[in-house]
């Protein structure tokens, strides 16, 4: 008996299929409840990033003596903040359409 037949018989019995069917659904729903554990924690993420930017520039702005520098720093704060609001609405908006009982 060849090693070729054993690994046809093998492939052929329909009990393989089906397990590798399952196990690959099974992998796919593990990473779409890993993803969905994810997502609500990158959103937040997200808003606290945009958030310190803008802290960020805000202190430049108060600390910048001349109007140059003060104009640019409070030009970045403005597009953070901008960027933070705008991010929370989507996300809210998101989380309404798509919402996750157990998040």
């Amino acid at each position: 008996m060849s090693v070729l037949s054993t690994t046809f018989r093998a492939l052929a019995d329909p009990q393989i299929v089906y397990r590798i069917n399952w196990l690959r659904a099974h992998a796919k729903k593990s990473r779409w409840t890993e993803e969905s554990l994810l997502i609500p924690m990158e959103m937040k993420w997200t808003v606290n990033f945009f958030t310190n930017k803008a802290k960020e520039w805000q202190d430049i702005e108060t600390a910048s003596l001349t109007k140059g520098p003060r104009a640019y720093a409070s030009k970045q704060c403005a597009m953070w903040r901008q960027l933070a609001e705008r991010s929370i609405v989507l996300f809210n908006d998101c989380r309404v359409k798509y919402f996750i009982p157990y998040a």
